[in-house]
C-alpha cells in the first residue's frame, strides 16, 4: 500500500532500510532457513500495475517524540477523530474499517462512528474488535477522516484502527480475488 501510494504521487521508488537486518533477526537458536527475508516482495514493490490490483491496508500511524504509538482513549460521549492520509479510493472495492478496544470491564459497548462524516451503520463485528463496511462513495483520494464515539462505556483505550481494502470479499471466507 505504501509503495503504490509513493508511486502516485510521483515518487520512483521506496526505501527498503532495515529490509536486510530481517536475515540477522533473533538468536542463533531460532535462525532458520525461514528466517530469511521474504525476497520476492521486492519484484512486486518494483511493479506499480501489480500493487494496483492487491489488496490494501491503510493504518493510522501517529509517533511521539519517545518513537511510543499513543493509543487513543475514548471517554463516553466524547468523539475522538483519525485521519487516513494517502488514500487511493478504488469504486469496485469493499472497503472495511476495523478497530480493537479495550476497557476495563467485560463488554467494550456500543459505539457510533461516522466516515468523512458519513454515518456508519451498526458494525459487522462487535466485541473487542469491531468492524464496519465503508461505502465506496464515501472514500475520498488523499485525506479521510473517521470520528469515533464511545456510547454507553466509560473509558476505553482504542489500541489499532485500520482501512482495508478488498477487491471483492466473499462472506465466510478469507479468500479474496480480482
Amino acid at each position: 500500500t505504501t509503495a503504490l501510494c509513493a508511486y502516485e504521487t510521483g515518487w520512483q521508488g521506496v526505501s527498503l532500510f532495515n529490509f536486510v537486518y530481517y536475515r540477522r533477526h533473533g538468536s542463533d537458536k531460532k535462525k532458520t532457513a525461514v528466517s530469511e527475508p521474504p525476497f520476492e516482495v521486492i519484484r512486486d514493490l518494483r511493479d506499480p500495475a501489480r500493487l494496483r490490483e492487491s489488496d490494501k491496508t491503510y493504518f493510522i500511524t501517529s509517533r511521539w517524540e519517545s518513537g511510543t504509538l499513543p493509543q487513543a482513549v475514548a471517554v463516553y460521549g466524547q468523539n475522538i477523530q483519525f485521519k487516513f492520509r494517502n488514500v487511493t479510493p478504488d469504486e469496485n472495492a469493499v472497503w472495511k474499517l476495523e478497530f480493537t478496544v479495550e476497557t476495563s470491564g467485560p463488554d467494550c459497548g456500543d459505539w457510533e462512528t461516522w466516515f468523512n462524516g458519513h454515518s456508519l451503520p451498526k458494525p459487522e463485528i462487535r466485541g473487542k474488535l469491531f468492524r464496519w463496511e465503508v461505502p465506496a462513495s464515501a472514500v475520498r483520494n488523499g485525506e479521510n477522516r473517521i470520528k469515533i464515539r464511545s456510547c454507553d462505556v466509560g473509558i476505553s483505550t482504542i489500541m489499532k484502527i485500520e482501512l482495508k481494502q478488498f477487491d471483492r470479499f466473499i462472506a465466510g471466507s478469507n479468500t479474496t480475488y480480482r
